[in-house]
């Protein structure tokens, strides 16, 4: 469907320096990954789920208002961080 995935896209972001990560309102890491792939951006995407993989059976979480996080460098070394929040509907 639509809006299955929240990921992070932009341009000039090195993907060797890349951390996105999802958190409840508690504080607790529901997802977390290093992959940078705007070309497949599945492979880097949370799905609304604690650990971020529904197909492997991972837990899906209640809807709700949940907190990411993004840091990386772009391609000219300079770092970013970036925040946000996130509703997720069912």
């Amino acid at each position: 469907g639509l809006n299955d995935y929240f990921y992070i896209k932009g341009h000039g972001i090195d993907p060797m320096n890349f951390h996105f990560s999802v958190y409840d309102r508690n504080g607790m890491r529901l997802y977390e990954t290093d992959v940078y792939d705007p070309e497949s951006p599945t492979r880097m995407a949370w799905d609304g789920t604690n650990n971020g993989n529904a197909l492997q059976g991972d837990p899906i979480l209640p809807p709700g208002v949940y907190i990411w996080y993004c840091s990386f460098l772009d391609l000219k070394g300079k770092p970013h961080q970036k925040s946000g929040m996130v509703t997720l509907i069912r």
